[in-house]
């Protein structure tokens, strides 16, 4: 029997495929307000300079005129974000939008050691149909000291169809696939598909140095790139 409460909206999945000395491929963990990702090779670090990047999965909302991305909107415009199922294998949020009777549910899953699923439902009290536009973000923060790789520079392209996309790491670093399809028949537009980078400028010695998408910092150790989402739109109609 899996139970079902009132928990904590934030925790971890099980992967069993990582392992510190052997195969050092991350945990995963919830991020605010719907997100779920890896930590690669850890939360944190054990020892200095070994963090080298976090990749998450999150979900934004357009509903109307009221868009929600940031936890701060969230709670601003009065959601209600709960956990009602967590297991070792599954955690699934429930948010609440209060404006519109509009209910989401995002439960995250491993499928295997490489790729991570989220089921999206929706649901709405409201008599007439509801477009709801979902944006399927990928946060990436990356620290390319820690590779030795040539990999200073970021690119998001389409994929060979239109509910594919692609955010990687240039030139030798990874590349991540996200791909979204529609689960009852019900009808799937997919729209826009960008990215937008953002980089912190850190202060050492009296000097500032950046270069494109990417800050070094002397006194720290190397190139960090503070801040990368690659976002697909994706529209539905919500019925009662």
């Amino acid at each position: 029997m899996i139970p079902h409460d009132d928990f904590t909206p934030h925790g971890y999945l099980d992967n069993p495929f990582h392992s510190w000395k052997i195969n050092p491929n991350g945990v995963l963990r919830s991020q605010a307000p719907l997100g779920m990702g890896w930590h690669v090779p850890n939360l944190g670090t054990y020892v200095r300079n070994q963090f080298q990047y976090t990749a998450h999965l999150t979900i934004g909302l357009k509903v109307g005129n009221l868009v929600l991305v940031t936890p701060e909107e969230f709670a601003h415009h009065g959601c209600i974000i709960t956990s009602s199922l967590h297991t070792k294998n599954r955690f699934e949020y429930t948010c609440t939008v209060p404006q519109y009777d509009l209910t989401l549910t995002a439960r995250y899953f491993l499928i295997h050691e490489h790729a991570l699923g989220c089921i999206l439902s929706l649901s709405t009290a409201m008599k007439q149909p509801l477009p709801v536009t979902c944006y399927v973000m990928h946060r990436h923060t990356h620290n390319p000291y820690t590779s030795r790789l040539w990999e200073h520079g970021l690119y998001a392209l389409k994929g060979p169809e239109d509910c594919c996309a692609t955010l990687g790491i240039a030139s030798e670093g990874d590349v991540f696939i996200h791909g979204v399809r529609e689960a009852d028949g019900a009808g799937l537009a997919i729209g826009d598909i960008g990215y937008a980078v953002r980089a912190r400028r850190y202060r050492s010695l009296g000097k500032r140095c950046k270069y494109s998408s990417a800050t070094y910092h002397p006194a720290r150790g190397g190139y960090r790139v503070a801040g990368a989402y690659c976002s697909t739109a994706m529209q539905a109609h919500v019925r009662k």
